[in-house]
C-alpha cells in the first residue's frame, strides 16, 4: 500500500474515505490516466514519455489481446508469462494454468 496525501478533499466523493491505494508502476515520467472503465472492467493509463499505454484487465482476455501487441500475466505481483499476444493465444498450457480458458 502507498501513503496518499489528499490535496483536494473532493476525492473522497468519488473513491470514499476508507479506499486504500496500492502502487501499481513507478519510474513514469509523464503518465494520463490511470481511467476505470466499468463495462469492460479494466484499468487503462499511459507513459506518455516512453509512449506506452497499459491496459489492465482481470476479466474479458478476449477484448484485451485484441488491442495489446504483448502480454504479461501477473500473479502475486511477478510477471509469470510475457510475450506476443499471438504467442499468447497459441500457447494452451499457460491461459489453462492462469487463466482457465
Amino acid at each position: 500500500m502507498t501513503s496518499l496525501e489528499v490535496r483536494d478533499p473532493r476525492l473522497s466523493a468519488v473513491v470514499g474515505r476508507d479506499v486504500t491505494f496500492e502502487k501499481m508502476a513507478d519510474g513514469c515520467l509523464f503518465t494520463e490516466g490511470p481511467l476505470w472503465h466499468p463495462r469492460g472492467r479494466y484499468l487503462l493509463w499511459s507513459d506518455m514519455a516512453d509512449g506506452l499505454t497499459i491496459l489492465l484487465a482481470e476479466q474479458n482476455v478476449d477484448f484485451s489481446l485484441n488491442l495489446a501487441d504483448r502480454v504479461y500475466v501477473l500473479e502475486k505481483g511477478h510477471i509469470r508469462y510475457e510475450g506476443s499476444s499471438g504467442e499468447f493465444r497459441e500457447n494452451e498450457s499457460i491461459r489453462q494454468q492462469y487463466l482457465a480458458l
